[in-house]
């Protein structure tokens, strides 16, 4: 029994591992920054929210999570 396929196999594989991207490392903020748009005058708030603290804007209440 011959294996016609395994050499392409194997050469798809290795292309694989050795051409896939790194794992992303996402850097550490402390404060997350919001842009809301009031569609009623058409302006756009922003407000800053730092981590594991509640923020409120209006009827909303926002806690960011690291």
């Amino acid at each position: 029994m011959r294996l016609a396929g395994f050499p392409a196999v194997c050469a798809a594989l290795v292309a694989m591992l050795v051409l896939a991207p790194a794992a992303a490392h996402a850097e550490k903020y402390a404060v997350a920054v919001f842009s809301g748009l009031d569609k009623i005058t058409a302006r756009v708030t922003s407000f800053a929210a730092t981590v594991d603290t509640p923020q409120s804007k209006g009827a909303h209440e926002v806690l960011v999570r690291a």
